[in-house]
């Protein structure tokens, strides 16, 4: 049986054989100053995905445009590169991908200090992501997440924590997480889509401020464009 030594530089030469539109220089750098121990815990196909979101830090200083069509309508989103730039990369990549394709938003909340919609898990359950994870960018300093704003939901982990998932802030939201939450974009049109799930409550009643939407909404596709200045 392989140690983990050599199964990491196994796992390396693989993933240098699969990045085949590298220049041999930034490939070499980018496995040496992102690949570590998490990346063999994932497969060959998700160290690419990862390292091809990584790549593109095409959305360094650039604004995007998504649409989110559901079956409740279309909700428009503003993202910012400049602030969020791993986030945005990631979103653009998994639209880009068909990632949401028909995915349910699992979860609203409705409390005194928390009233968001989130969704972004293929599965619905909660638990999926895409493979990756990336750390916090861009958390308020306050804690507080006004109306409109759209942020990465994430696990613990504040490093690797962050996926597919993110929720939208349907009225100003309080959550004093020390590491905070990513701040990626602003909802621009469509939050009246938001309202009406998030004021539908959770499903079964009973008092329930959090859990699935009483009123189903769904992703159904995801386009994204870059704001040209």
């Amino acid at each position: 049986e392989l140690s983990r030594k050599e199964r990491g530089a196994r796992a390396r030469e693989e993933l240098a054989g699969a990045l085949t539109t590298w220049d041999a220089s930034d490939r070499d750098a980018y496995i040496a100053l992102h690949y570590d121990n998490y990346m063999l815990t994932v497969d060959l196909d998700d160290q690419v995905r990862h390292a091809e979101f990584v790549r593109k830090a095409s959305a360094e200083g650039k604004t995007f445009t998504a649409v989110l069509t559901t079956n409740c309508g279309d909700i428009t989103m503003e993202l910012d590169g400049t602030k969020a730039p791993q986030a945005v990369a990631s979103f653009v990549q998994l639209a880009n991908e068909n990632y949401w394709l028909n995915a349910p938003c699992h979860r609203v909340v409705r409390s005194t200090a928390m009233t968001v919609l989130q969704c972004g898990d293929p599965t619905g359950t909660g638990q999926g992501g895409p493979g990756y994870g990336f750390g916090v960018e861009n958390p308020p300093a306050d804690g507080t997440y006004e109306r409109g704003t759209v942020a990465m939901a994430r696990t613990s982990d504040p490093q690797q924590g962050n996926g597919g998932q993110f929720f939208i802030v349907d009225a100003k939201t309080s959550l004093p997480d020390p590491n905070g939450y990513t701040v990626f974009g602003k909802v621009v049109a469509g939050l009246d889509i938001v309202d009406r799930i998030v004021a539908e409550g959770v499903a079964g009643g009973n008092g329930a401020t959090d859990g699935a939407p009483a009123a189903p909404i769904s992703i159904l596709r995801v386009a994204v464009t870059e704001k040209k200045a």
